[in-house]
């Protein structure tokens, strides 16, 4: 849910940092997140692995985690590409919106951003990612 928001390198560090070894309550969640994401990076890094993943399970949802790692491989550009082509699918899926924000921001498109935001605002009832979107909408995030 609203951790989904968090991604990228800030998400691996703090669900290492926060391992069952420490003790913390979130832990696996958090884990699980960052795996999850280290292995889209590293997936994306061999296009032959990509295309072996898309080939198995090419769903809207998978592009959406796929676009999170390019951001990080191949920059917000590409990033944005992919989601843009999802967009149809998961126009009313609140996490595509927060996740353009992002990568709107990283290009310096504040008014768009602003504007990914606001639709993700509107498509989530969940207070935390509310809270979340709202910070970034303040300019407190």
């Amino acid at each position: 849910g609203s951790l989904m928001l968090l991604w990228g390198w800030s998400l691996i560090s703090t669900g290492w940092a926060q391992s069952p070894d420490r003790g913390a309550a979130d832990a696996g969640r958090w884990l699980l997140y960052a795996a999850v994401l280290g292995v889209f990076v590293l997936l994306i890094r061999d296009d032959r692995l990509s295309k072996l993943l898309l080939g198995v399970l090419d769903t809207p949802v998978v592009r959406l985690n796929r676009a999170i790692a390019l951001r990080w491989v191949r920059g917000p550009e590409a990033a944005l590409e992919e989601l843009d082509s999802i967009a149809p699918e998961l126009d009313g899926y609140h996490l595509l919106h927060a996740t353009r924000a992002v990568m709107l921001r990283a290009l310096d498109h504040e008014a768009e951003a602003a504007a990914a935001d606001r639709r993700a605002l509107e498509l989530t009832s969940n207070p935390a990612e509310r809270a979340l979107i709202s910070r970034r909408l303040e300019g407190l995030a």
